[in-house]
């Protein structure tokens, strides 16, 4: 399966070249909403810490991860990621193209899930940025000395915003 963008800054045709565009079937996945933050949904920051100071002082001042009342957890997000990253990989086949687009939080997720990561790593994703990977799904599934094989694994895009300037 490979993400794929509109804007190809190497594309040598015109506008008038291009053909027509087709229709893409359009699919909600449950996977790739926001967090979900509990108690504080829907409230904006300073709401939060009027109604709850001693829980927002402790998140203003640990860099530990700290519960909130019945948001969900980071185990959450990575389940939801992995879940997510293997259906696409169950049902799509090389040539495939998808556009994945998601909130900036649980992309962190997703792209340490798709490069095998055992951690999530802060990524400040630009508004509309394109992320594109390119992937060899007949050999994912491998274990051999594929797995280290970069013509199989591409990165073409990685929060490219150029299309906002």
């Amino acid at each position: 399966a490979a993400v794929s963008d509109l804007i190809d800054p190497e594309a040598e045709n015109s506008p008038e070249d291009e053909p027509a565009p087709r229709k893409i079937p359009i699919e909600y996945a449950e996977e790739l909403k926001e967090f979900q933050n509990g108690i504080f949904q829907g409230l904006t920051w300073a709401e939060a810490q009027s109604r709850y100071p001693d829980l927002c002082r402790k998140l203003e001042t640990s860099p530990d991860w700290i519960p909130i009342p019945e948001a969900e957890t980071l185990n959450n997000a990575r389940d939801r990621s992995r879940h997510f990253i293997d259906r696409i990989m169950k049902r799509h086949r090389d040539g495939d193209q998808l556009w994945i687009i998601s909130h900036s939080w649980i992309l962190q997720h997703l792209i340490a899930e798709l490069l095998g990561s055992d951690r999530s790593w802060r990524l400040r994703a630009h508004n509309t940025a394109l992320f594109e990977f390119w992937i060899d799904r007949s050999r994912w599934e491998l274990q051999n000395q594929n797995r280290f094989n970069t013509d199989l694994w591409q990165i073409r895009r990685f929060n490219d915003f150029r299309h906002l300037h």
